[in-house]
């Protein structure tokens, strides 16, 4: 379930009770990757926030950009260990209570869904963390919607929704 609360964040819940909110801000700066020219690469990152201590819900409070060293053509991104290295700087830089909470991405589409590469990328991720309990957030940005997914450790990816997104 999608919904919308105080402030513009989004509620994300699964059908196993696990909650998601994200920032208005995350999705307000989302939007500057949308690929609506056809120059436009795919773009993406991770998912950054921490878990709230009385509702445990997962609070995604920001998120990684295009960095040197990854791959960008009109249909494809690979992220580079760059990534991995500015999420440690924000897990230490907040006392160890920012951490990873998923992947992001855009695609050149209205209504964007996982293709067969980007389901090996999240299973190849969330399998390669060992000590991952909890499902993670898989958002892509398509030219008018954002499609949410959540992945449990070898687990298939479920689909939650899709929001509008307005330039």
């Amino acid at each position: 379930m999608l919904q919308y609360i105080t402030n513009g964040r989004l509620k994300c819940e699964s059908p196993t009770g696990q909650i998601f909110i994200i920032q208005a801000s995350v999705l307000n700066n989302l939007k500057y990757f949308m690929q609506l020219k056809s120059s436009s690469p795919e773009s993406g990152g991770i998912l950054i926030g921490r878990t709230d201590i009385n509702t445990k819900s997962k609070i995604i409070e920001t998120f990684t950009q295009p960095m040197e060293g990854d791959r960008q053509t009109r249909t494809t991104f690979y992220r580079s260990k760059s990534h991995q290295h500015a999420l440690k700087r924000i897990w230490i830089e907040s006392e160890q209570s920012f951490n990873f909470q998923g992947l992001w991405h855009t695609h050149p589409e209205d209504t964007p869904s996982p293709s067969p590469t980007d389901l090996i990328d999240i299973s190849n991720v969330i399998n390669s963390i060992s000590d991952l309990e909890d499902p993670v957030l898989y958002l892509i940005l398509g030219r008018i919607k954002l499609g949410i997914w959540i992945s449990f450790k070898n687990h298939k990816i479920m689909h939650l929704g899709y929001i509008n997104i307005e330039k």
